[in-house]
């Protein structure tokens, strides 16, 4: 069971960090994080064991198709399931309206680091 932070004034996200180092994202309660996913709109997963075949499967669990972006920078690392880099730098990023120029801007969109 993963460690439960709820939002606080300085952030509209709730923080979901796992209790080992091999805890996979996999292994999460869906209807916890449907639950979270619905009240905050924004999940942040620090510290699970995750690779593209998790977080393909992890994605595939609540959305029913991917889109790519293609802003300049970023890297195609998985072309069925449409799983791309975002930010290569070390320093956190913005969510930005990038998705707009898509002919279908996504309901949600998962990242992981």
């Amino acid at each position: 069971m993963p460690i439960i932070t709820i939002p606080k004034s300085e952030v509209n996200y709730v923080t979901l960090k796992s209790e080992h180092e091999a805890e996979s994202l996999l292994s999460i309660d869906e209807t916890l994080i449907s639950d979270f996913y619905k009240k905050y709109g924004a999940i942040l997963f620090r510290g699970f064991a995750v690779d593209v075949d998790t977080f393909g499967s992890l994605s595939a669990r609540y959305c029913t198709r991917a889109t790519i972006n293609n802003s300049p920078g970023r890297d195609v690392v998985d072309t069925a399931r449409s799983i791309q880099t975002v930010n290569l730098e070390p320093n956190p990023f913005r969510c930005t309206l990038s998705y707009l120029a898509n002919p279908i801007s996504p309901t949600s969109v998962f990242f992981a680091a």
